[in-house]
């Protein structure tokens, strides 16, 4: 997924991905998240208004830990410590980093 830069102390990059939900009318998608430290988290089902508003944000990570962490299911996507992306069989629920600012 091909994510943008964005001025945070906490995170290196966003993107997101128009996704079908048949769950809402709102235009939803996948949030992908680069941490500074390497570590890439993906989020599933992420309100399109949300994407936009880290992106946009004084403080994406402020954004990201109110409205986005612990409310979206999520997979852990690379690991740098591991040196290796993650199998689609450690799909992680509801864990992701913690962020502040």
């Amino acid at each position: 997924m091909l994510r943008k830069s964005v001025t945070s102390s906490n995170i290196r990059s966003i993107g997101f991905l128009l996704t079908e939900n048949q769950k809402t009318d709102k235009p939803c998608g996948t949030l992908e998240v680069e941490f500074a430290n390497g570590v890439i988290w993906q989020y599933f089902d992420v309100p399109e208004e949300i994407a936009v508003s880290i992106h946009g944000a004084t403080s994406p990570g402020s954004v990201f830990h109110r409205c986005v962490r612990g409310q979206f299911k999520d997979k852990l996507v690379v690991d740098p410590v591991a040196s290796v992306a993650i199998d689609d069989s450690q799909s992680q629920s509801g864990s992701g980093q913690s962020i502040s600012g």
